[in-house]
């Protein structure tokens, strides 16, 4: 019986993907836009990230299985952006090119 089980349990796994706006004021230049999408290439449970630099907003999808809005925001922040209504990291931000702070 517990062989059943296990050969069944990685195939019930369910993800729940969810897509976020996210607004990030820093993010003027293609050079912003390239920090931020590294930023997400690490992050386990992303998905996709679509960048409008125009807006200086961001898409995620990511699986809400794996994390949450409180993760992409710490993400972004951690990497001295703003992410809406959450300040970046003021030493991680000093360390931005200047058109990104």
């Amino acid at each position: 019986m517990a062989a059943f089980f296990s050969v069944l349990a990685p195939g019930c796994y369910r993800q729940d993907i969810r897509t976020l706006a996210v607004s990030v004021p820093q993010m003027g230049s293609p050079e912003c836009a390239r920090i931020v999408q590294d930023v997400f290439n690490r992050v386990d449970g992303i998905k996709q990230v679509e960048i409008d630099v125009a807006n200086r907003r961001i898409s995620v999808t990511y699986d809400g299985q794996k994390m949450g809005i409180v993760n992409i925001e710490y993400h972004l922040t951690n990497a001295g952006f703003d992410a809406n209504d959450k300040p970046g990291r003021p030493e991680a931000r000093a360390k931005l090119p200047a058109e990104c702070r």
